[in-house]
């Protein structure tokens, strides 16, 4: 091997890349802009959940009737586990060999840089890509967006068949109207619901489909430059985003924070970079591991409505 230390070289990488490993995962996704990113501890991501939202002592009443007995509200224990991703980083001796020439390290430090470069790339959007999942690709997969808001399915060790609390709404499928969009921000933000839809994400194909349908309300100025497309859309004053990566055919209407002003979703990281190396007993190259440990979490699924299969 042409570097010897390679110990202090995964540690350099480190030092190097995790804040821009992190600024990337961060800037690069629409979704992980708008919610905290927060340090995780433990064995998992733990919180607790609201399984009954009345307290059914709580009623009109009349002078000297007797005092009601109270009704507490239960908890359930939520927990996801942590989920890992990873990345090889190798450069062969021949590779090395070949960089080295008269700069010495100068040299060779191009090649190293390059693949760490877009080896880190790629880990970044592996992990956006699994961000905005609506299932699993594999069981090791970060649980996405899609699958935290979802109206099925347990999620966090809780099942919505057994608490029907712990579940959004599942609004009207087929070709995207007013109608639909309608009823879907509607039916998270009443009883029993009570969301506030914040922001409303969909495919860029749906996110001009939108923009069709609201053509004869666009407000035309005089000159001679013209736009046929759009720059920004609206919902009843919530912005509508399209995101690429988007899961086809599914617009989420959101709730970003609960009744308290607290998040919502959470972006959580046990360990966001680490570089490990693994060159010991290589054969004539130079081998890193950079590693990712975190999670998504929707500390409330009920506040939230989408619709699937929109054409």
């Amino acid at each position: 091997m042409v570097i010897s230390n390679t110990t202090q070289l995964a540690e350099l990488i480190d030092r190097v890349w995790q804040p821009q490993f992190v600024n990337l995962v961060a800037r690069d996704d629409f979704m992980m802009r708008r919610m905290p990113h927060i340090t995780g501890a433990g064995d998992g991501v733990r919180w607790k959940v609201q399984a009954k939202d009345t307290n059914t002592s709580a009623a009109s009443y009349s002078e000297g009737d007797a005092a009601p007995t109270a009704v507490g509200h239960k908890f359930l224990d939520a927990k996801l586990n942590w989920k890992y991703n990873w990345v090889g980083i190798e450069v062969t001796g021949q590779m090395q060999a070949q960089a080295m020439g008269k700069g010495g390290f100068e040299g060779y430090r191009d090649v190293l840089a390059t693949e760490t470069e877009q080896s880190v790339l790629d880990l970044k959007n592996i992990i956006n890509t699994q961000l905005l999942a609506a299932s699993l690709v594999s069981s090791t997969d970060i649980d996405g967006i899609g699958i935290g808001v979802k109206s099925a399915t347990s999620y966090a060790g809780i099942d919505p068949a057994t608490y029907t609390e712990w579940a959004s709404d599942l609004g009207d499928t087929g070709a995207l109207t007013i109608a639909i969009m309608q009823d879907n921000k509607t039916t998270a933000e009443d009883t029993p619901r009570f969301g506030n839809v914040s922001v409303i994400t969909t495919t860029p194909t749906l996110w001009n489909a939108y923009g069709n349908l609201v053509q004869s309300q666009r407000r035309y100025m005089k000159g001679e430059r013209l736009d046929g497309g759009f720059q920004a859309l609206d919902f009843e004053g919530v912005p509508v985003v399209k995101v690429p990566g988007h899961t086809s055919g599914r617009m989420y209407f959101l709730t970003e924070k609960d009744k308290k002003g607290q998040a919502i979703f959470q972006f959580v990281t046990l360990q966001p970079f680490k570089t490990l190396d693994k060159s010991a007993g290589a054969a004539d190259s130079l081998k890193l591991i950079v590693t990712s440990y975190c999670q998504l979490q929707v500390r409330n699924r009920r506040p939230h409505s989408y619709s699937a299969s929109l054409t």
